[in-house]
């Protein structure tokens, strides 16, 4: 009989024991590792869902310490884009102010001056 690696194996222990079924506590690493549920946001809280994939599907969350540092991560990566448009703005503001000034300066530079 074919069984679903995804379901129990009915012997109660939860391992492999040879149902197909490698898991660690956190999820099943048997199966690959989604980027998307259709249902919604959902955490993998079963030794039988699949393992999250974080960003790239070769970087799957096999344990609550990598999701840990991977919630951490997406965080600080958040600040960082917007620390990088700060920076950008008060570039773009300079720029255009170094513009301004130096093309006001040649316009009076142009001016004929009359005696």
């Amino acid at each position: 009989t074919v069984q679903c690696p995804a379901s129990p194996s009915g012997s109660g222990s939860g391992g492999s024991g040879g149902s197909g079924v490698r898991s660690t506590e956190f999820c099943n690493t048997g199966l690959t590792p989604i980027t998307m549920w259709m249902t919604g946001f959902q955490l993998a809280k079963s030794p039988y869902d699949p393992c999250i994939a974080y960003l790239f599907r070769e970087w799957p969350l096999t344990s609550r310490v990598k999701f840990a540092f991977a919630c951490i991560g997406t965080f600080l990566m958040g600040i960082a884009c917007g620390a990088l448009g700060y920076a950008r703005a008060k570039i773009a503001a300079h720029g255009r102010r170094t513009r301004i000034s130096s093309s006001a300066s040649m316009d009076f530079r142009s001016v004929p001056l009359v005696p």
